[in-house]
């Protein structure tokens, strides 16, 4: 839906709480100065910087911007509320109140290999790191009885903490001894990325690269941030076969293929780039080596 035809949207509908991915919520911010001012937002699948922050309270006044953790695996499982969980805006966490009545999370050490994550009752299993301590988050619902869940990993960085005694004082005891605290720190980079609200798993990237009708011969995913700290760029760079025998897709269709697989649509297109590079010499390279990783982070 294009934002213009969002706008009227919220505007018949008198909505008070608006939710979305990060980025997102931003291009929305972008047409709100004739919307009547919300009382919260929600933002999901992505982190929201301080500038992004900064920019929807200046539009929006003082909203409560509040955060939701889910996937479509495990469904919606935690709450950030900055009323009970606090914010900070120079840590890169973020903290969420769980109930332990409906997911068991266990935090294992970042060390460990995915292939180690066995049951509980097998002998060979890795213990998990002590409350506070950072480490790669598994998740088990206690709810789903049909395809059931059970020690996902599902790609965050976070660490377990009880719940504050300040935030027990302002639950009802009867709920409060059931919630606990994790704290995410982002995703696993070693696994996978985001962009606009999407996680891309690096082996799903490397298969798709990997395609003979493609002909690629390099590749390289760079994340970088606009100046002003609001938009997160994607940026893909690609080194083709020469190669004319037929077989290959044309560049008309490849450029089709890559803003699918990255979902790329008209309202966020502004924030997509692919270049087809001539040699080595147009990709990023490591500073000792010169190497080319097949992913650069310019975000942090």
């Amino acid at each position: 839906m294009e934002m213009e035809a969002l706008v009227d949207a919220l505007n018949q509908y008198r909505v008070n709480v608006v939710a979305g991915d990060a980025g997102q919520l931003v291009q929305l911010v972008r047409y709100l100065d004739t919307l009547p001012v919300n009382q919260r937002m929600i933002y999901t699948s992505e982190p929201m910087t301080p500038a992004q922050r900064k920019f929807i309270t200046s539009v929006l006044g003082g909203v409560t911007i509040c955060s939701m953790i889910g996937s479509a695996e495990a469904g919606p499982w935690a709450v950030s509320n900055p009323l009970l969980t606090g914010y900070n805006p120079e840590s890169p966490s973020a903290d969420f109140i769980y109930d332990t009545r409906a997911m068991l999370l266990e935090v294992l050490p970042l060390s460990y290999q995915g292939s180690e994550v066995k049951s509980n009752c097998h002998d060979g299993c890795i213990a998990g790191v002590p409350d506070g301590e950072k480490g790669t988050l598994l998740q088990t619902s206690l709810q789903r009885l049909r395809n059931p869940l059970v020690r996902y990993v599902c790609g965050d960085v976070a660490s377990l903490h009880p719940l504050p005694a300040e935030v027990r004082a302002r639950l009802p005891a009867e709920e409060a001894e059931h919630y606990r605290i994790v704290r995410i720190y982002g995703r696993d980079k070693r696994i996978s990325f985001d962009w606009y609200g999407e996680y891309f798993e690096f082996e799903t990237v490397q298969a798709l690269m990997r395609q003979a009708s493609w002909g690629i011969l390099q590749w390289q995913v760079i994340l970088w941030t606009k100046p002003e700290g609001l938009d997160k760029c994607l940026e893909v760079r690609l080194l083709r076969s020469t190669a004319s025998d037929g077989a290959l897709l044309s560049e008309e269709d490849l450029i089709k293929e890559v803003k699918h697989f990255f979902m790329v649509f008209d309202f966020n297109e502004s924030l997509f780039q692919l270049k087809f590079v001539t040699g080595l010499d147009g990709f990023v390279r490591s500073a000792t080596g010169r190497k080319v990783p097949n992913f650069v982070d310019r975000t942090t």
